[in-house]
């Protein structure tokens, strides 16, 4: 709306939307009752959000896969095969580089052991 509206009277929607964030953040703050709230709120919103892109963004490309050129609607073995050739070197791409930065992971404050990289590879944990 912030953006919309200036819009439409020929103005810049861009520097409203700038000017609402800025005048936001100089008097927005005695309104906020509890801050850890508002931050746990918002990291729960980021996680749904995230989700909803990434499954969205997944049956989409679902959907173009299955239906590209005159192949609609069904998988050949050819296509599972690369499908599972491609989880294989993923994963191996993960362990690669979570056992290239080992030594380092090891050394610094988060120590630690060849277990918890293995799991941390297999399970595409950050």
């Amino acid at each position: 709306m912030i953006c919309t509206l200036p819009s439409s009277l020929s103005r810049s929607g861009v520097i409203a939307t700038l000017t609402c964030g800025v005048l936001t953040q100089t008097f927005g703050g005695a309104m906020i009752n509890d801050s850890e709230m508002m931050s746990a709120f918002w990291e729960l919103v980021e996680q749904l959000l995230n989700t909803l892109l990434f499954a969205l963004g997944g049956l989409v490309f679902g959907g173009v896969i299955a239906n590209y050129g005159e192949r609609t609607g069904y998988w050949t073995g050819t296509d599972w095969g690369y499908l599972i050739l491609l989880w294989v070197l993923l994963l191996a791409i993960r362990y690669l580089l979570v056992f290239s930065f080992y030594p380092l992971i090891k050394n610094i404050e988060l120590g630690t052991n060849w277990r918890e990289s293995c799991f941390l590879s297999y399970g595409g944990l950050r």
